[in-house]
């Protein structure tokens, strides 16, 4: 209701105003001539778009790996406590990292190229991956360095054997 006020709103101001409708015009010519192109071949879009992606997902995720692997290096170079705690802090950091990577990737490539060549179980696959694995990975990695949850978890399967 209030995104349908809101839109009612500018609408209103839109048409009571006469400056504002010319810029209209041309938004709506931009909106007909993109319509008449999203029936086009979309090659360059689709690498304009993974070009894009790059940057703004896999370069800043690259780079803070990169960042982890260095202060590892560094802490691998100390002593035994170093060593532990470096692992435990940094580890699960780069693995969630790399995970939200190969998430992002997969809904990048399902969503800029035709799937239907790709069985129906990997395609539904991919598309839960993003939205269940990495969640529930992340829960699992951070879940682990709690120490009350780890003896939880070390009790409930040595119970087990």
């Amino acid at each position: 209701m209030l995104i349908f006020l809101t839109n009612a709103f500018f609408l209103a101001i839109i048409c009571l105003n006469k400056s504002l409708h010319e810029p209209m015009y041309i938004f709506f010519c931009s909106l007909f001539g993109n319509s008449i192109f999203a029936c086009s071949d979309t090659k360059e879009q689709n690498v304009s778009g993974l070009v894009l992606s790059m940057v703004n997902i896999f370069f800043p995720v690259s780079l803070i790996i990169f960042t982890y692997i260095r202060i590892l290096r560094v802490c691998f170079l100390g002593n035994k406590q170093t060593r532990h705690k470096a692992t435990s802090t940094c580890v699960p950091h780069i693995t969630c990292l790399v995970n939200f990577g190969i998430g992002a990737a997969f809904e990048i490539i399902q969503s800029r190229f035709n799937m239907s060549s790709v069985p129906d179980v990997a395609r539904v696959f991919l598309s839960l991956y993003f939205w269940l694995v990495q969640p529930l990975l992340d829960a699992f990695m951070y879940g682990l360095n709690n120490s009350k949850i780890r003896l939880l978890c070390k009790g409930l399967f040595v119970s087990k054997l």
